[in-house]
Order: structure tokens, then C-alpha cells, then sequence
């Protein structure tokens, strides 16, 4: 743990800071039990972040919490019959039909999970959806509120998936889009017709490269981006789609190292730049990032030191315009 420890404090001390850039602010109010692994998505209709799952000192967890925006106050959201607990899913918010949707995780240290889950948000009511890929946990997730799609992600003995799956949120069935590269632990989004996804790794290396998904003509392109990021592989991250930018929070260099530093992509230029800050939160992996539309802001929780060593439980907002 001393060289790990060692590498954190390297790390973020090699940040570039200025006091007059915008600054990460710890919000005060308590909030869920430390852990990392989690899944976060942004609640539209009702002003707020949705935080699920993940692992922490006991273990994997099977809770959902939701972070108030207006008030920055959170809340344990008790729900009816909820899924097995997990670390690692795939999640992402239908927003037509008012529901939360997961699907797969890790159990114990080996045991991967290939279930899929909607919460109906209005009863805070489970049902556990039809079987679709095969069992794996950190699947990349993204949707564009009719259709959720689930690339890559780790199944057992090592092996990572390249394979691409489209959920169809009205009917719940699945389909089996083309593939890419193995990867898992990248960053994802959605983006005007198209999935995109930066970063991750495969088996035992990092992937640093940038692909293009076009959904209508069911193929996939490299993408070449310009500049390079604090670290490649399990950040956090999300997608704003006014500006077309995709932040990037956090993370390590396949265990290599964790960061506190904060990127940008975006992804009209393809260019990545560094964000600075005023400050910088604690270094963490596996941590969540959700953007904030209506005040511009980010928000930051949890995540681990050197890949689940131990876990953090705190609250972040960066400005983000």
C-alpha cells in the first residue's frame, strides 16, 4: 500500500491549478455509505442524480440513493424487491417510460451477473426485464431515451467483450448490433446518432483509442483525437450534450496510479484538454460523474484508492460551462 500511496500523492501533485479557475466544492450534507463500482445517472424530471449499487466495506451493495440538486441533500430510496447486489453495472435512465434500467455486475470476486432490471421511478417498483448478453460486469452503457445500448464490458477468466447489444426500451428486447475492439472501462455516450467510446482497456492493456459507432449505417470508424488525459482507464465520466463535451474525472492507468485531475473531450474538435481547477478532490478510481444542465455543474461521488483498496463516500461540484 506505501508505493500505491506514494503514486497518489505524485499524482496529484503534478496537477496544474489556479487559484482563480473554477473550484471543486465538497457538498456538506451526508450522504450514502463509501463505495466504488457504483452506477449514477441523471434524473431529469426530477432534479436529481440516481446512484446505485457498487461495493463498499461489506460488500456489494443493492441500494439507490438520490442526490437532490436544488438542496444538495441526499436520500436512501427504498424500493420493492430489488436485484441481486452488485458491483459494476451498466446503467442508464428511460426517459420515456419513467424507469431506471440496469443490467449485469459482479458478484464476489469472480461471479459476473447478465440480468436487466427496470425501476419504475414513479412506484420505486422493480421487474426484472428478458435475458439478453451474456454475463459480464462493467459494461459500457449510454441511451437516447428509446433505446439503451450495452458495449464491451469483463466476463469471467479474464476475458473482455467487444460485442455491441441495443435494448429496446419499448419492448424490452434485445438486439445484437456489430462489435469493435475488446474493451471495457472506457468512457461512453451517445451522440447524435452515434456511440462513442474513448479510453478503457482490454485483457492486460490500456486502450487508449477512440471509436465511432453510426447507428444508421451499423458501422464502426476510429476516431483521431488531439492532446492527452491524466489517465486512460476506469474514470468517471459523463456526457453533455448541449456542448457536445465529454468530462472526464479521476481514474488511474490501469491500476498504475489513481488521479484527482478533470478532462474534457470534445468531441466536434476531437480535442482533449485538461480542466483547471482551483483545487483538486482526493484521488479515486471507479468513481461516478453526472452533469448538471440547468446550473452547468459536475457532480463527483465515491469511488476507491488503488482499485478498491478502500472506499470514498464524498460529494463534489465543479462548474462546468
Amino acid at each position: 500500500m506505501g508505493s500505491v500511496a506514494s503514486l497518489l500523492v505524485l499524482c496529484a501533485c503534478g496537477a496544474a491549478v489556479d487559484p482563480d479557475a473554477p473550484a471543486w466544492r465538497r457538498v456538506s450534507a451526508a450522504g450514502p455509505p463509501a463505495r466504488w463500482g457504483h452506477a449514477a445517472v441523471y434524473d431529469a424530471a426530477r432534479d436529481r442524480v440516481l446512484v446505485y449499487a457498487g461495493a463498499g466495506v461489506h460488500g456489494e451493495l443493492a441500494d439507490l440513493w438520490s442526490f437532490e440538486l436544488a438542496s444538495e441533500t441526499w436520500t436512501e430510496l427504498p424500493t420493492s424487491a430489488p436485484p441481486p447486489a452488485r458491483i459494476n453495472p451498466g446503467a442508464v435512465l428511460d426517459t420515456a417510460r419513467d424507469r431506471f434500467v440496469i443490467f449485469a455486475g459482479r458478484t464476489g470476486l469472480t461471479g459476473t451477473l447478465g440480468d436487466a432490471w427496470a425501476l419504475e421511478l414513479a412506484t420505486l417498483t422493480w421487474q426484472q426485464l428478458p435475458a439478453g448478453p451474456q454475463a459480464r460486469q462493467r459494461p459500457h452503457a449510454a441511451s437516447d431515451g428509446a433505446h439503451a445500448w450495452f458495449y464491451g464490458g469483463e466476463g469471467t477468466l479474464a476475458r473482455v467483450f467487444g460485442d455491441l447489444w441495443e435494448l429496446d426500451l419499448a419492448t424490452d428486447t434485445w438486439r445484437q448490433l456489430p462489435g469493435d475492439r475488446a474493451r471495457t472501462c472506457g468512457a461512453f455516450a451517445y451522440v447524435d446518432g452515434a456511440l462513442v467510446v474513448t479510453g478503457g482497456h482490454g485483457v492486460a492493456s490500456v486502450d487508449d483509442s477512440t471509436s465511432r459507432y453510426e447507428l444508421a449505417t451499423r458501422a464502426w470508424d476510429r476516431v483521431s483525437t488531439h492532446g492527452s488525459t491524466a489517465a486512460a482507464t476506469h474514470r468517471a465520466f459523463d456526457f453533455d450534450r448541449t456542448s457536445k463535451r465529454l468530462w472526464l474525472a479521476g481514474g488511474d492507468h490501469l491500476d498504475n496510479y489513481d488521479t484527482s485531475l478533470t478532462d474534457v473531450l470534445a468531441l466536434d474538435s476531437q480535442q482533449l484538454a485538461r480542466v483547471t481547477t482551483a483545487n483538486l478532490p482526493p484521488v479515486r478510481d471507479h468513481a461516478t460523474l453526472v452533469f448538471d444542465p440547468i446550473r452547468g455543474q459536475l457532480v463527483l461521488f465515491g469511488g476507491s484508492l488503488g482499485d478498491g483498496q478502500s472506499f470514498l463516500g464524498d460529494t463534489w461540484i465543479l462548474p462546468a460551462r
